[in-house]
């Protein structure tokens, strides 16, 4: 009897030692996975940001590119509030109210590609991580309404996955001209973004404003993207409480016009979460 107590007593120990063993390689796991996701995730969206307004002048279809009014053209920047897109509706159009993914924004970037002969040289990316070729001929952008058409589109949003996992995914223009959108990272349950406003591109930032407060000529004053993600595990190895709170863009910034900001009801408690800010400055002058 005393050694079959003894017996159980040391199976029960290491089973009690393979459980702790098995916790802490989860969570040591689903961290990693995290900081990847959230690093990958803001990398893509810093790249694509950059590329906003990029006009190739040293192509040969750009020379009388000068004639062409710019100002014709849509902005590099625009966004929605609270909102998801379809992945094959055209650009931005029948958005989605994002209430399921804490009201979640969109960020749609415009730029033209580069590369000589209609072949794309690879400088340029879409957020699927497709080359953008640039216009065949000056032809092509004879108008602002056939140079519009010319321009390439990273469009980011978050939505939930067949399993319910919310993840941000990028929609773009394929080379049939057909619309597609491509998860790129999982795990991201949160999306917000601000738009700094300024007077020149290589100025300071006077103000930051969401999509729903911006006029048509603020669009087109945007120097500097703020964006913030709250990115999740997938196991419940995360120590958040039911009323944990998360201040997407700090204390500082409070909007109840901008709903999603702060989160402190979570829909999936006791998942491991870090959040990821960054701003980005634009590199183009907006047309």
């Amino acid at each position: 009897m005393i050694a079959m107590a003894l017996g159980m007593g040391v199976a029960l120990a290491s089973l009690a030692l393979l459980n702790a063993a098995k916790s802490s390689y989860v969570a040591v796991h689903d961290g990693a996975l995290v900081q990847d996701t959230g690093r990958y995730a803001i990398d893509v969206l810093s790249r694509a940001i950059r590329q906003a307004n990029f006009v190739p002048y040293d192509h040969p279809a750009f020379t009388d590119f000068a004639s062409l009014d710019m100002r014709l053209l849509a902005p590099g920047i625009a966004g929605l509030d609270n909102a998801r897109l379809g992945d094959q509706t055209d650009a931005l159009t029948r958005p989605i109210e994002n209430t399921a993914n804490y009201n979640s924004d969109v960020l749609a970037i415009r730029y033209f590609g580069s590369g000589a002969g209609n072949k794309a040289d690879g400088s340029i990316l879409n957020c699927a991580g497709f080359a953008v070729a640039a216009p065949a001929d000056a032809t092509a952008i004879a108008t602002s309404t056939e140079a519009e058409k010319k321009r390439g589109w990273s469009i980011f949003y978050v939505a939930a996955d067949s399993r319910g996992e919310p993840e941000l995914r990028c929609k773009y223009l394929t080379r049939r001209n057909s619309w597609d959108a491509e998860p790129i990272a999982r795990g991201v349950e949160a999306f917000q973004v601000l738009y700094g406003i300024g007077d020149r591109i290589d100025g300071p930032v006077t103000q930051y404003r969401h999509a729903s407060h911006m006029t048509e000529q603020q669009w087109r004053q945007v120097v500097a993207v703020r964006i913030a993600m709250l990115v999740r595990g997938e196991q419940h190895s995360g120590n958040d409480a039911p009323k944990a709170a998360y201040e997407l863009f700090g204390p500082a910034y409070r909007n109840s016009l901008d709903p999603g900001v702060v989160i402190t009801e979570l829909k999936q408690p006791h998942r491991m979460r870090k959040l990821f800010q960054t701003t980005v400055r634009l590199r183009n002058v907006t047309p």
